[in-house]
């Protein structure tokens, strides 16, 4: 059958096949383009960021792209974790996890890994900030054991992906005053990076290290233990050059010491640093709606309620404020208003104040899961009372109608095999049947050709053992004349041959150019004549007939461990 579009003339195929490479180039190129913005961005601006990354996903794609859009939906979900949105955070991380384990081992990059390992810190981050600890503890150690399947081309990646997922098991074993178990993780960390095993990119895993140390210490009352690391992450810092990477993780250090400053009432100095951390920052960044906040409380403490009214103020024109920090820049005006007696906008506040919790009543999200089932089950209950019956009804009569179907397509491809094999069946005898009759035929023509050079031969000895006259000649003349007319029996031999075996000499004659002598030979040995045989048939010697299978073989190329009868019968 010929192809539809057969008709296209050939040039124009060859067009639209480069049209389609082309295009398919470009958008390989584009997509990975937007990638390397997506990286760009999201450190400075996340929102744009986040808007060259949903045009790389509404792009067409192909295979070649698929580890892009891994790596675009992971990107994503990190921008939405580091503005707090959890719950999107969650839905692009799931997205990007299904689409590396729909991967070949040929298209990872790290071939060995299972799960890729900061994925999974980054959803071990979100049940942390969730405060389900020994779900995120069963996800940085699962992290952990990727981090493992690392091979030594990523050694540094590695062992930074490891101190960072123990340090996050760390920071849950503080979380649950468990401090000798956090102390060992930190020493742990800190005894790799003395050993230098961290090399280039050290610096960032450092800091974020002395970070949690820091905290630790403060938290754990050890004033002099957390101020030391402050002062190392701050000796760490000036002596390397400020960099994009770097600045954030010690703004958040300089942020936790501002926060110490602020728990011994030290407010003025606390601000100061809080300010000092601002600056290290980006306008984009999420940090600065907590410092902001920070600052306001600080300010509030002071008892200068303009400037703290100022900045809550200023911090709530952030339309991507996260739900908590939200509820923390209102509770801070409410406090503002209640010192100040300002009734009516401290009820207004209140009013903004429940409006939220009623919104954020109306979403279901990781943290609030439970709560939210709490609250609308009795909604849940009436509902459910209403469309029990219409629902059970609906689910019945489309399992009777599945049913129903299901047995009708069983029964009718049951009838449908069965006379399939039955007629196949029947075929199979008809063919059978066909092909013995044609075996039958095939060897009573050889053995008439047998019978016949049989005859011949004993013409030949009565020759030799009497007198030959006129008349006894005429008569033998006759005979062999009769018998040479018949020669037509090799040729109907050969006809019922290719009956029978249709591709035999077609194959022979294509591949290996054999004369009709090689053929017949070739056809005596698949019907398996003996070498006796085919001497009586052919009319020569077993010398003969040995030496033309010896040269049919050189024919048919075979080596020395190749047996001719063997080959000639699977063909």
């Amino acid at each position: 059958m010929k192809c539809k579009f057969c008709h296209i003339d050939p040039q124009k195929n060859i067009l639209l096949i480069f049209i389609f490479l082309f295009t398919s180039t470009i958008f390989s190129q584009k997509i990975s383009s937007l990638k390397d913005s997506v990286l760009k961005f999201k450190d400075l601006n996340p929102q744009k960021a986040l808007d060259f990354s949903f045009q790389a996903l509404n792009l067409p794609f192909s295979e070649e792209d698929v580890y892009d859009l891994f790596d675009i939906n992971y990107l994503i979900g990190e921008i939405y974790f580091f503005s707090k949105f959890y719950e999107k955070s969650l839905q692009y991380l799931s997205q990007s996890l299904t689409i590396y384990e729909s991967l070949s081992s040929d298209q990872k990059i790290n071939k060995n890994v299972k799960k890729p390992p900061w994925l999974l810190s980054l959803i071990g981050n979100i049940y942390y900030e969730n405060e389900n600890y020994e779900k995120a503890k069963s996800i940085y150690k699962e992290a952990i054991n990727n981090f493992s399947l690392y091979g030594d081309k990523f050694l540094e990646d590695k062992i930074r992906g490891t101190a960072i997922a123990e340090l996050n098991l760390a920071l849950i074993s503080k979380k649950q005053s468990n401090y000798p178990e956090a102390e060992f993780y930190y020493e742990n960390i800190l005894d790799r990076q003395k050993n230098g095993i961290l090399n280039d990119n050290y610096v960032t895993t450092i800091l974020l290290t002395y970070l949690e140390i820091m905290d630790f210490y403060f938290i754990s009352g050890k004033d002099e233990l957390g101020v030391k690391y402050f002062n190392l992450s701050t000796k760490l810092f000036e002596k390397e050059n400020i960099d994009i990477q770097i600045a954030p993780n010690y703004s958040r250090i300089i942020s936790r010491y501002a926060v110490y400053l602020k728990n011994k009432k030290q407010y003025k100095k606390a601000i100061k640093y809080f300010e000092k951390s601002k600056n290290l920052l980006d306008d984009f960044n999420s940090l600065i709606s907590d410092i902001n906040v920070s600052i306001s409380e600080c300010y509030f403490e002071i008892g200068d309620f303009e400037k703290a009214e100022k900045t809550y103020n200023e911090n709530l024109k952030n339309k991507d404020l996260s739900f908590k920090d939200k509820i923390r820049n209102f509770k801070g005006l409410g406090e503002i208003y209640s010192v100040q007696n300002r009734n009516k906008d401290l009820i207004s506040v209140y009013g903004l104040i429940t409006k939220l919790y009623e919104e954020k009543r109306n979403i279901i999200s990781v943290n609030d899961l439970d709560n939210q089932m709490i609250i609308s089950q009795k909604q849940k209950e009436i509902n459910e009372n209403i469309l029990k019956n219409i629902r059970n009804n609906y689910i019945i009569t489309v399992l009777i109608l599945v049913s129903i179907i299901i047995i009708i397509i069983f029964v009718f491809n049951y009838n449908f095999q069965k006379v399939k094999s039955s007629k196949l069946e029947m075929e199979k005898k008809q063919i059978s049947s066909k092909l013995d009759s044609k075996n039958r035929e095939l060897v009573s023509k050889a053995n008439f050709i047998l019978q016949r050079n049989e005859y011949l031969k004993n013409i030949k000895i009565k020759l030799d053992k009497s007198q030959v006259n006129d008349q006894s000649f005429k008569r033998i003349s006759r005979e062999i004349n009769d018998l040479i007319n018949s020669d037509k029996s090799y040729r109907e031999f050969d006809k019922t041959f290719i009956n029978v075996y249709p591709e035999f000499y077609k194959y022979l004659n294509v591949r290996f150019k054999l004369s009709q002598t090689y053929l017949r030979l070739a056809a005596y040995i698949k019907m398996n004549q003996t070498n006796n045989e085919i001497a009586k048939i052919t009319g020569v010697s077993l010398r003969t007939v040995e030496t033309q299978r010896y040269r049919l073989s050189k024919k048919l190329n075979l080596n020395k461990y190749q047996d001719l009868n063997s080959f000639l019968q699977n063909l």
